[in-house]
């Protein structure tokens, strides 16, 4: 970032590439959004997908990610479990919850306890998938 005065520079916007960890137990879901990522033009990922939370975790300790999207109904630990833990461990990761059920109780638990900074519900539309995302990954580095 840059501060007034400052000849430092940052990366632009496109040079920089995200890490990504998409979490959720249905291995096409998390194709489907690797595929949205990787064909977009608005931002560069480098995408780890994970099939429950433990495994999530598992990355986690050995990578830094910007962004985590997780699955809320997942066999084990979920969605909102895995990104408490995230906001616990690593609280300048950007949080994302996806869910195929349509439920205010969800959305509102998702914000108070794991602070996301989006709930995004199955299935997406790409496009605003994107958007939301850049969006959310933007403004988290500022």
């Amino acid at each position: 970032m840059l501060n007034e005065g400052s000849l430092e520079s940052v990366p632009a916007e496109n040079e920089i590439i995200y890490d990504i960890l998409i979490v959720d137990d249905e291995r096409p879901v998390s194709k489907a959004l690797e595929r949205t990522f990787k064909r977009n033009d608005l931002f560069k990922t480098n995408i780890t997908l994970a099939n429950d939370a433990a495994s999530a975790l598992r990355e986690l300790e050995r990578n830094k990610f910007d962004l985590v999207i997780s699955d809320f109904k997942m066999p084990g630990m979920n969605g909102i479990e895995l990104l408490v833990k995230v906001m616990e461990t690593f609280p300048e990761t950007v949080r994302i919850l996806i869910t195929g059920f349509s439920d205010i109780n969800v959305a509102t638990e998702a914000t108070k306890r794991a602070k996301v900074h989006e709930y995004i519900e199955k299935p997406w539309d790409n496009d605003m998938m994107i958007k939301t995302i850049h969006r959310a990954l933007v403004k988290d580095l500022k």
